[in-house]
């Protein structure tokens, strides 16, 4: 049987000498054209780092290594080109392959550097891929037996797309008045501008931004008096991660997050968590939280809903509640497989595997080493932010580009699958805050949020396309990144937190912490 298949293999293939023949000229190809892109100005739209000109299959397998420039020169981050990459159906490797010494060698870093991008907290599988303006690793493309030039021209494609002069003129997207009153801040120098993909006004921007703390007159002075007044008008959680939110005019809050938001999660059998990027459906799974019966119960559609009870070690967990092991964003997270009951119906649900349902231990019962100490289930902070100024004017962006015309803005709005939709104020000024206040609850260490593919998976269809993330790099440059991240305050107690609360800024950041 073994030779059977060799044989078969052999057969359509050709054998070894032909698929590397045939591979190197794809690859060689794909190489020539891309040397040959550039934009308007006469720049090159990439580098890369090749020993030679891709001549001789001897010394050059069938793979190209290089980084995407813009027409200033300035270095593309590789994870942004590859979360474009995955809008398009292009898988491509992107970091340092496993090979630091190469990585050091073609993009020129010094051992001083390469211990400078760690201390910057850059890793191996992380997105931090530019560290003061020089990248951290490149991206590649290899093509194989089953690689075709048409494979190489729709590389070539979806560069010329994505990266080659785009310049967009937005300022029609701001509503009127949107002047964001900075101290010393230009004249010409608006919010409208904090979009561009000119680093120098970006620059120049929050040069002149500084931090006052918990002043009572801050949004009076930095902020138009007609916008100052924001309020929280969607509250969501999202007890599944990657499954349907549920929107609530009050919930309790505590230090760990909002209570019960992303404390389950699907699983594979080998413990890998799901999230829509790999499986879209997920969407379709609607969780509701019903805490006066102490229930969760979840729907999906055309089967019967499946409900679990909230206690942690309740009799219909028994089952199956063995310690589980799983990983978010490379650090372990330790819970209970919530049963075969569930994991039955997710099976049934989402169809061909096996799928277990993942809970967090409670942070209180958790191992002591700080690794495990998760207190959800989120990527990054424990609450997401956005406000609907900004979402307008991406909305209407993509509106622009003629997709999407049949979604709704409440539709748009749930792919950043947000804790907090605040209304007011004016576009893109959350990226300066530093800490806020919603009703009676602080929040500190607001960061931007960088933005994934899984925006691009409409949460009422389940279809995947190149929006928004298209247009949100098309209008803001190099990083995509839309929303904020917020911390609790420590010295936040058991508290409940409303929609229809007002939304105070206390502080704002300084330019070294943009």
């Amino acid at each position: 049987m073994f030779i059977n298949v060799l044989f078969l293999f052999f057969q359509f293939t050709g054998g070894i000498s032909n698929i590397s023949e045939r591979t190197f000229k794809v690859a060689q190809q794909f190489h020539h054209q891309l040397s040959s892109l550039k934009h308007a100005n006469g720049k090159p739209v990439a580098k890369i780092y090749c020993h030679g000109n891709f001549e001789d299959p001897l010394t050059q397998g069938p793979i190209v290594t290089f980084n995407v420039l813009t027409q200033n020169e300035d270095f593309i981050g590789y994870s942004v080109v590859a979360k474009m990459a995955a809008t398009n159906n292009i898988h491509l490797r992107v970091g340092c392959f496993c090979n630091i010494g190469a990585c050091q060698i073609h993009l020129g870093i010094t051992t001083d550097q390469l211990i400078k991008n760690f201390q910057a907290g850059h890793v191996c599988g992380d997105e931090k891929d530019m560290v003061d303006g020089y990248p951290t690793g490149a991206v590649r493309i290899s093509f194989g037996s089953s690689s075709t030039e048409s494979d190489a021209e729709e590389c070539i494609k979806f560069i010329q797309k994505c990266f080659i002069n785009k310049q967009v003129d937005f300022t029609s997207l701001v509503p009127q008045p949107t002047s964001l009153s900075l101290p010393h801040l230009p004249a010409d120098k608006t919010c409208q501008e904090l979009p561009s993909t000119s680093l120098e006004a970006k620059k120049e921007i929050s040069s002149d931004i500084i931090s006052i703390s918990h002043s009572p007159d801050i949004e009076e002075k930095y902020f138009p008096a007609s916008t100052t007044r924001r309020i929280l008008s969607d509250l969501v959680i999202y007890p599944v991660k990657s499954c349907a939110g549920m929107k609530v005019t009050k919930w309790p809050i505590n230090p760990s997050g909002l209570l019960h938001d992303r404390e389950w999660m699907v699983v594979t059998e080998r413990g890998i968590a799901l999230t829509q990027k790999r499986l879209p459906q997920l969407c379709f799974i609607q969780p509701d939280i019903n805490l006066a019966n102490n229930t969760l119960t979840l729907h999906y559609p055309g089967i019967p809903p499946l409900q679990l009870s909230l206690d942690f070690h309740s009799a219909g967990n028994e089952e199956r509640n063995k310690d589980y092991i799983s990983k978010v964003c490379f650090k372990k997270v330790h819970g209970i497989d919530c049963g075969e009951k569930a994991s039955d119906w997710l099976s049934q649900a989402l169809g061909e595997h096996r799928y277990h349902l993942f809970r967090l231990y409670p942070k209180s019962n958790q191992a002591g080493n700080e690794e495990s100490k998760m207190m959800s289930l989120s990527n990054h902070g424990q609450y997401s932010l956005v406000t609907q100024a900004s979402l307008r004017a991406l909305f209407e962006k993509v509106h622009q580009s003629q997709c999407n015309e049949s979604e709704d803005f409440e539709e748009f709005t749930s792919r950043f699958r947000s804790n907090f939709v605040i209304s007011g104020g004016v576009v893109f000024e959350e990226k300066f805050w530093k800490t806020i206040r919603i009703g009676s609850v602080n929040f500190i260490n607001g960061k931007e949020s960088s933005r994934c593919q899984m925006i691009c998976v409409n949460q009422k269809t389940a279809e995947r396309t190149s929006e928004p993330l298209a247009s949100l790099f098309t209008w803001i440059g190099n990083k995509v990144n839309f929303g904020v991240y917020f911390d609790a305050d420590s010295h936040l107690g058991e508290q409940i937190l409303s929609s229809g609360a007002e939304v105070v800024i206390t502080s704002v950041k300084t330019e070294d912490k943009l």
